[in-house]
Parts: C-alpha cells; structure tokens; sequence
C-alpha cells in the first residue's frame, strides 16, 4: 500500500512488537531520503516475511523422573464418604495446605508435569486404556453440553439456568460413564460428585478454583485408584 511520512509515523506507533518497530523505523529513515511515497510491508509481512526464525530451542526432555505422589494406602484403611465444600474461610485453607491431601495432590500434578516438561505437542506419548476411557468420558460431557443451549437471560450477568439442567444430566449419566474405570467399591457417589462439581456448582451456577481442584481429585481418582 502506498503511505506517505505521516503515514509511516502512525504505522509505527501501533506496533508493539520492538523488532517490529526497528524494521519501521529503519524504512522511514528510507522514506526520508528518498522523499517518496513507497509500499511498506503489511503487519502480515512483518509477522512472516521480515522477522527472523527463532533458533532457540527448547532443552531436551528429562528422562527418569521420579514420581513424587505416593502411593495410595491400602483398600482397606479408607472410608468413602460424599464431598462437602470444606474450604470456606482463610482458616480452612491454612489447614488444607498443611494437610497429606493437599501433598498428594501437588505431587500428583507435579508429576503430570514433569511427564510432558519440554515436549512438543507432536510428541508421540503412551495411551494406557484409563486415558481413552477418560477422554471418552469428556467426549460425552461435551456432546451433553449441545443438548442444553444457553437460555435468553435478557441480559442479565447472572449464570444461565441451562447449567442447571446440564449439571442434572452429568450427575444421572455419571455412573454408567464411570462403569469401565474401574473405580474401588463404594466410591463412586464419591468421585462422580468430584467429576460433576468439576463443571461448576448447580445453586450458584459459577466456577472457580475450588471447581478445579474437583477435576483434579476427580483425575486422581480415576487414574490411581487404590490397590
């Protein structure tokens, strides 16, 4: 496109990018001299033409990590009960924090990150069967979500009473999604709660920190489950 100085002046200012920036202040110093209209490089150019290929590459994978979450206790020493929301004050967080959950639970997403720390997404990865079936579960969380559209709130910014029933829906087929993992007897009302409330809560219908840490203890869970 053809730009004149001032045109070039107001380019330049909307780059942020300070590569960016040099390239254009070196072509209006061009511009200057020549005291001409010239075609000057679009942002696209500037993205994919001018700018120079990183040659950084990321340090290689770590081999043999050890795993730092431990390993469940026995079948027998635990007792499943259904989750209640514990951490309501500053307090509980405190005790939380100090707590072997708390611990297992760091180390467990510790762990998932060690496992892909300076991978590419191309990687090839091992696919045990828990994996599949977890994602398979997804799959039908987000095929249940299309069923229950967001309701015309008129504008308001509350959350939208669809969740409520989509939440419903999770909680009925719940089980049967969880029938092949495999879960210890007696925690399934358990850990499909901790799966359900990973979506947000049905009465206040929001999402937050709290909602996360059910995925994750939903995760752990499934992944490794008591022997």
């Amino acid at each position: 496109m053809g730009m004149n100085v001032e045109g070039v002046v107001l380019w330049i200012e909307r780059i942020l990018n300070k590569r960016a920036r040099a390239i254009g202040l070196t072509f209006l110093r061009r511009l200057l001299l020549s005291n001409r209209e010239c075609t000057f490089p679009t942002l696209r150019h500037v993205a994919h033409d001018t700018m120079p290929v990183s040659r950084n590459k990321p340090p290689p994978a770590p081999t043999n990590l050890p795993l730092l979450a431990s390993t469940p206790p026995p079948l027998s020493s635990l007792k499943f009960t259904t989750p209640e929301r514990r951490l309501v004050s500053s307090h509980d967080l405190t005790l939380f924090q100090a707590s072997p959950a708390h611990a297992l639970l760091l180390s467990f997403v510790t762990d998932l990150n060690n496992s892909v720390l300076n991978l590419p997404n191309s990687s090839p990865v091992p696919v045990p069967p828990i994996v599949v079936h977890l994602l398979e579960i997804l799959d039908h969380v987000a095929a249940t979500a299309t069923k229950f559209p967001a309701e015309d709130a008129g504008g308001s910014r509350f959350g939208n009473k669809s969740f409520q029933r989509f939440y419903d829906a999770l909680w009925e087929r719940a089980g049967g999604w969880h029938s092949g993992v495999g879960l210890p007897p007696g925690s399934e009302e358990e850990v499909q709660r901790y799966f359900c409330e990973s979506f947000g809560n049905r009465t206040r219908i929001d999402y937050g920190s709290g909602h996360e840490l059910n995925f994750i203890a939903w995760m752990y869970a499934c992944h490794r489950p008591p022997e």
